[in-house]
Formats: C-alpha cells, structure tokens, sequence
C-alpha cells in the first residue's frame, strides 16, 4: 500500500513539473496552441511549428489587463516594423478570450501576429510574471529569456551570429500582398504608383517569386517610353500642385512677392501642368489688382493736392477781403 502511495505521489509530481516546466536557454521552444490567431496572412488561420522553422522567433505572453504589458506594446510594434522583412517573427501570446483581445485591439496598434486563448502556453513556458520575452534562434531552441525591453540588443547578436534560413511565411504573405496593390495600380493604368509598389517589392522582397515578377514589370514599364512619360508628367502635376497651393496660401494670408516667386517657379519649372495655367492666370490677376491700386492711390494723391490748391485759394480771397475793408475805413476818416 505504501509503494503505490509513493509511486502515485511520484507520478502526480512528474506530471506537475511537465505542466510547469520552466524552459531554459538552450531549451527546445515547445509548440503553443490557441484558440485565435490574429494577423495572419490571407488564408492562413493557425500556427504550427513547421512555420517558424529556420526563422528568428520572439515570443512575448502579455494580457490586456496587465499596465507594464501594454507599455510595451508600442515598441513591440517598432521592433515588428524593423526586423519583419529580415526573418523575424513576433508572437505576443495572451490565455484571454477571443473577445477580449479583439476588443482591445481596435483601440491599440499591433500589427504583428497575436494569440488569443492560449491557456496553459504560459505554464508550458514557466512564466511567473508578465511581460515576459522569449528569444527563439533559427533551430527553434531558446536563447534568452526576459523583460521584453531588453530584447532588442538580443535580437541584434542572434540576427547576426545566427541569420535566419529561408523566408518566413509572414514575407511571403506581405509580398503577395504587395503585389496584389502594385496589379491594382496597374490594371487602372495609374502607373505611379504601380512603380512604387512594385519597386518596393523588388527591394524588401526581391527572393520571393512576387518580388521577382515586380522586377520583371518594372523592366517592361521603365521601356515604355510613353508610359514613361505619363508616369513622368503625374509626378509633375503633383510637385506642381504643391507649389500652387503653397502660392495661393501666401498670395492671401502672406508676403505677395512670395507668392509670385512660387507662381513663377511653377511656370519655369512645370510649364505643361494645369497649375502652371492657373499660375499665368492668378499671377496676371495679382499684377492687375496691383496696378489698380497704384491708379487709385494717385487718384488720391491728385484729389488731396486739388483740396489743399483749393483751400490756399480760399485763403488768399479772406485776406484781399480784410485788406480791402482796412482802405475804406481809412477814407471815411
């Protein structure tokens, strides 16, 4: 009776500790299950180990609830923002329901994958206390472990003694994405910013088979002369409305002569835009209300001289007058 007392209590504390396991640097990074993934790629709905394979993996256990959690949402977001197109991936893993993380993620920007539902992941881990980070390498063993402030510099040193293989599942989804924008811009014949798109693609993901298809519509585009140049007078007609706008601005609440060097600079510089027609025209505008006003003010001028002649007139009779009157008294004498 003893014996099987002491290998139950054997038993119950061997399950304890695998539920509580505290993984360690060096330490495998054990799969984690929830019950919402949130920004994923189009289609993908979960998770699984094979999609972290090769890659540089942060993961971060938080919860809504928690002060310290939330402060450090926002430079989880630029960490996101910096090292996404290099192999890494972030996973900020809360045990809450769906609905609440949801919720608090229309009101508060996280744009990289959380997890939501994810009961007994933070056990699996032997997490105490949150915020707490878990640096993956690209061999899915953990390299460090703590306060998510101090992740960065980790994260420097793993990306460079250990780069991550292949391309994360993440890039690919973004460079599809991408993609998808650049055909858009380009099926409407709105060549910009088909351009932009598609030379974005070729740089951050030039790898993935979107990235090489950009390179290829970006070769096709830049040989076509005429698409060329109505790429090259958009672009103008835009730089052009800047100046315009800039000019109109002045020409009502600021130095006159500033507004005509802009209205100038837009007739010199984009001389085939509409806003350089608008700047003929408002600049002539402004030269005529300005020598209308020069008119005036002579016409004033003029005016203010005929009144004073008028009054000094005046002035010279009133004293012919007293004059005149002083030599008939003296006759009457």
């Amino acid at each position: 009776m003893l014996n099987r007392i002491l290998i139950s209590l054997s038993l119950l504390a061997l399950v304890t500790a695998n539920v509580c396991a505290d993984v360690k640097v060096g330490d495998i990074a054990p799969p984690i299950s929830a019950d919402k993934w949130f920004n994923l790629p189009k289609g993908k709905k979960g998770i699984k180990q094979s999609d972290l394979r090769g890659q540089i993996v942060v993961i971060e256990f938080w919860a809504t609830w928690c002060p310290p959690c939330r402060k450090t949402i926002p430079h989880l977001a630029e960490l996101h923002g910096k090292y996404k197109n290099k192999g890494v991936i972030l996973l900020g893993i809360s045990d809450e329901p769906e609905k609440t993380v949801s919720k608090f993620m229309q009101s508060t920007r996280m744009p990289y994958v959380v997890a939501a539902g994810a009961e007994g992941a933070g056990s699996q881990y032997g997490v105490q206390g949150i915020p707490h980070s878990f640096l993956v390498d690209p061999e899915g063993k953990v390299v460090w472990a703590g306060y998510p402030t101090e992740l960065e510099a980790q994260l420097d040193k793993l990306l460079k003694d250990s780069p991550p293989k292949g391309k994360s599942f993440l890039m690919t989804g973004s460079a599809k994405s991408l993609y998808k924008k650049a055909e858009g811009y380009y099926k409407k014949k709105k060549y910009g910013g088909a351009v932009e798109s598609y030379e974005e693609l070729a740089k951050q993901y030039g790898s993935t088979k979107e990235g090489k298809l950009a390179k290829g519509k970006l070769k096709k585009i830049k040989g076509n002369s005429s698409i060329m140049a109505k790429i090259k007078m958009a672009k103008s007609e835009r730089e052009a409305d800047k100046l315009l706008r800039a000019a109109r601005a002045l020409a009502q609440d600021g130095d006159p002569a500033d507004a005509v060097e802009y209205y100038d600079r837009i007739i010199k510089k984009y001389p085939e835009t509409k806003a350089a027609k608008f700047a003929g025209e408002e600049i002539g505008a402004m030269k005529d209300a300005a020598k209308k006003s020069g008119g005036d003010k002579k016409a004033d001028d003029a005016d203010d001289e005929d009144s004073d002649d008028g009054d000094s007139d005046d002035s010279d009779h009133d004293d012919d007058d007293e004059s005149g009157g002083d030599e008939d008294s003296d006759e009457d004498d």
